[in-house]
């Protein structure tokens, strides 16, 4: 396994060129908004007992395909939940994101509130700021893995309770070069968010969010040696490849010590949006418009005051964030760098056979990865 992203192509791998090129650089790409109100509430299954969380039969990505035998490939997240000893304690992850509702009845339970900071602003208020395109977006990602799980309310969430959140807030409301306005962070901002999390002890910083520029760009270094500082301090840093359809880097995600996120759709094909270059790692689900469930294929998860779906890989990055949270509660000793190779070496393989662009490793096997850090525990 090749564990240099700069170096990836002397290890076999291709570089594809998609046939779209993003536009715009340096401009935050990860944020899908999307709506279907109708969902079939397909039966569930799996290894584990379903939790009560009565919108579960929405989240087709937590559990096996609807359709026997298994053909499409699938997380196995039900089964990792049972691999957990429920007495485990919670892994603190860090989500620099655009603001949170924090006293969302399927979240607050499991948010660190004394925690939470506004980099952007240098103080504690990192509530929701209305009426952008990006509003609900860290209340719907931090839904993903932290949701509160099993309390007969809304969804669940990928680590099962065994997540504490801290949020961080990075955006601040700015005008984008079509004169528009949304909530986005700045390179600067991310970086600070990166230091602020290392500082409250997280062990996993998910980032669904990023900034399209060349390596060698005057602000790459400084996000960088953010990201390196906060590996070198133990953490894993998980942020979404990006939406842009292109192989242009997209940062954080790029960097050799963070994990890249591509997104998968229902069927567990590439998404069309998920970007493609040589330094993506591994895939989860991010949804998307597919030919056999349409647009009732996107990620279900919290928004401020309820529920709602998106799609993108902003949803696919808090997939492995849970999974790596769910690996650190099974086995508290294991490193960050322990993490990321298991997760890359358990990876159900997708597309062309080994590592490639589009999947990365393959598509995360949380079952596989929580069951190898427990071995991991036991020969210590």
């Amino acid at each position: 396994m090749c564990n240099n992203k700069r170096n990836i192509g002397k290890c076999g791998v291709r570089r594809v060129c998609m046939k779209y090129i993003a536009a715009v650089a340096c401009i935050v790409a990860l944020v899908f908004m999307g709506g279907c109100g109708v969902f079939s509430a397909h039966a569930v299954g799996g290894s584990f007992p379903a939790p009560n969380d009565p919108e579960y039969a929405r989240q087709w990505a937590l559990r096996p395909p609807d359709v026997e035998p298994f053909a499409q490939p699938y997380t196995r997240i039900d089964e990792a939940w049972s691999l957990v000893p429920p007495q485990a304690g919670k892994v603190r992850v860090a989500v620099l994101d655009s603001g949170f509702d924090m006293d969302h009845p399927d979240l607050a339970a499991n948010i660190n509130s004394d925690l939470a900071w506004n980099v952007s602003d240098d103080n504690d208020d990192v509530s929701v700021t209305p009426g952008y395109a990006a509003s609900a977006h860290g209340t719907h990602v931090a839904g993903i893995f932290g949701a509160v799980t099993d309390n007969g309310v809304g969804v669940a969430g990928v680590a099962y309770n065994h997540a504490e959140i801290v949020p961080i807030k990075t955006s601040r409301v700015r005008t984008l070069p079509d004169g528009s306005k949304d909530l986005l962070p700045s390179v600067r901002d991310t970086a600070k968010g990166i230091d602020k999390a290392v500082e409250l002890g997280c062990r996993i910083i998910n980032i669904s969010n990023g900034t399209y520029m060349d390596y060698d760009h005057p602000e790459s270094a400084m996000l960088e040696k953010a990201v390196n500082d906060a590996v070198n301090a133990g953490a894993v840093v998980v942020s979404g490849a990006g939406n842009g359809l292109t192989d242009v880097t997209m940062y954080p995600s790029d960097y050799d010590a963070t994990v890249s996120v591509a997104a998968t759709t229902r069927e567990g094909e590439h998404a069309i949006y998920s970007d493609t270059n040589a330094y993506k790692d591994i895939a989860a689900p991010g949804g998307g418009s597919d030919q056999r469930y349409g647009r009732c294929s996107y990620i279900y998860s919290t928004v401020p005051d309820g529920y709602g779906e998106k799609k993108g890989t902003s949803m696919a990055a808090p997939f492995v964030t849970g999974v790596a949270a769910l690996m650190m509660a099974a086995n508290p000793d294991i490193t960050g760098e322990e993490v990321k190779s298991i997760i890359y070496g358990t990876a159900t393989d997708l597309g062309v056979p080994g590592r490639d662009d589009e999947f990365g490793y393959g598509l995360v096997n949380a079952a596989e990865s929580v069951r190898q850090a427990i071995a991991m525990k036991r020969k210590r």
